[in-house]
């Protein structure tokens, strides 16, 4: 009996476990019927329409890679300025992820080149997400993003923008400029996110340290004061510290030799800490 209770609690722990490691989908675009709000997830809001910046064409729904997808002209000339962009909110969950398809004209090819950013509200600077570079061809696998994770600075957040944003002004296909009738369509996006559980888990998720590798300066935000920055080389050695005492530092990394290291930041009255690996390369 006393057996058959601990594999009991044993099995307990085992799926809760499991139940938190599994990513939520917060938000989804399929645009199976003739809308362009989401039609997928928890944050189900007015807002959650998907737009365009910097002066395309009107969004039109065209054939996407299940149903339908939203498809846009009056790419010329856009790059750094002509972009996807949809609204998200985040309260409450952390390891944001973002998935999406995008598709070019074959008839009348869109840009080849888009960037992954987000930003923090509307009016906030956008950040590149790391490994978000994406290229599109007339096929819905070419551009695939799979769970590609945001910084953690896009954690707990009451509003995050994304967008993929042009980088150059080269079509697809045959590669010469875009045109003003080039097609581009964006489909399967999907906002995943893990569920912030402790107040550990939120001063965690409101960390966000970059960029990663780091070459000179390495910097820290925080949605609340930091109290201490250690730096740890794999040997267990502190090799740099600062108490910096407010919202954000930026540590001079550029004595240190190339390699790992651990970062810990602990908050302003060092009652919790989150550690973080960089790499240092130079």
């Amino acid at each position: 009996m006393m057996k058959k209770y601990i594999l009991l609690i044993a099995a307990f722990f085992i799926l809760l476990g499991y139940s938190k490691s599994q990513n939520v989908l917060l938000v989804g675009w399929t645009f199976p019927v003739g809308s362009l709000l989401a039609d997928q997830g928890l944050n189900l809001i007015e807002e959650n329409a998907i737009i365009t910046m910097g002066g395309t064409s009107s969004i039109i729904l065209g054939t996407g890679y299940t149903t339908n997808a939203a498809m846009a002209t009056g790419w010329d000339l856009g790059m750094d300025t002509k972009a996807w962009a949809i609204r998200v909110k985040t309260l409450g969950y952390h390891n944001i992820t973002v998935s999406s398809r995008q598709y070019s004209g074959s008839q009348h090819p869109g840009p080849k080149k888009f960037e992954l950013q987000y930003s923090i509200n509307y009016g906030g600077s956008w950040s590149p997400v790391v490994g978000g570079e994406i290229t599109v061809d007339s096929d819905w696998s070419t551009s695939r993003v799979n769970k590609l994770p945001l910084t953690e600075g896009s954690a707990d957040q009451d509003e995050v923008w994304i967008r993929w944003v042009m980088m150059l002004n080269t079509a697809s296909g045959t590669g010469g400029a875009v045109q003003e009738d080039g097609e581009s369509s964006i489909d399967e996006i999907f906002i995943y996110g893990d569920q912030i559980n402790s107040v550990e888990d939120h001063f965690s998720a409101n960390i966000d340290l970059y960029p990663n590798p780091v070459h000179e300066k390495l910097c820290i935000k925080s949605s609340r004061p930091i109290g201490l920055v250690e730096i740890i080389d794999l040997s267990g050695n502190p090799v740099y510290s600062v108490k910096p005492k407010n919202f954000e530092s930026k540590l001079d990394v550029s004595f240190l030799p190339n390699g790992l290291y651990i970062v810990k930041i602990a908050d302003e009255k060092l009652s919790r800490s989150v550690s973080k690996k960089v790499t240092v390369n130079r």
